[in-house]
């Protein structure tokens, strides 16, 4: 069975279908299971550094997230959602996924944070896993990134608050969330928003 941000191995045959790259008669199999990746700050290793920016979260290989690095870092709430969970937070350029799990958050949008946590590997970038956040006061959100299509891609944009213009091609709602289908000049983007 598979589930959500488990990493697999996928071959299959590209094909094109309305402006989408899509794989076609794909085999696969797990490389790594999300169900394996959630930790505690108890289950940090105390023998390696504290991380303390989302900086240094973000410069660790797979491999090495995988170790558990305790971390307390500092960051600006961007996004939460509390019936889905996500929660990014973002310091400067740096943002993070917080992987919550069963954490209790009352957080919101523009909230001074700290974090304490370990490090475990995410679908793109290292995130953290919490044992304690702590809302520390009001602050500015950052600044939206103008991002394309090609840059999204890149992964280099992972976690931060970016914006897109295009034109919305078709709308659901799943869950208490809206679904839009956004066409952008160099491809297709799907928005969640709560």
């Amino acid at each position: 069975p598979l589930a959500r941000d488990d990493r697999i191995d996928a071959i299959g045959f590209p094909a094109v279908e309305n402006g989408e790259v899509l794989l076609e008669d794909v085999q696969f199999h797990v490389l790594e299971s999300s169900r394996d990746l959630s930790v505690t700050a108890a289950q940090a290793d105390p023998l390696l550094p504290t991380l303390t920016t989302i900086k240094q979260v973000l410069g660790l290989t797979r491999e090495q997230a995988r170790q558990r690095f305790p971390v307390k870092v500092k960051g600006v709430v961007t996004h939460f959602d509390a019936r889905w969970k996500p929660l990014f937070i973002q310091d400067g350029e740096d943002a993070v996924y917080v992987e919550l799990g069963n954490l209790q958050a009352g957080v919101k949008s523009g909230q001074l944070v700290e974090v304490t946590g370990a490090t475990v590997p995410g679908g793109v970038l290292s995130m953290i896993s919490p044992a304690k956040l702590e809302v520390l006061g009001d602050s500015s959100i950052p600044a939206a990134m103008p991002m394309t299509f090609q840059q999204g891609l890149t992964g280099a944009y992972d976690c931060r608050r970016v914006k897109v213009t295009g034109t919305v091609q078709s709308v659901e709602v799943e869950e208490d969330h809206l679904l839009l289908d956004l066409l952008a000049t160099d491809g297709r983007f799907v928005c969640t928003l709560p």
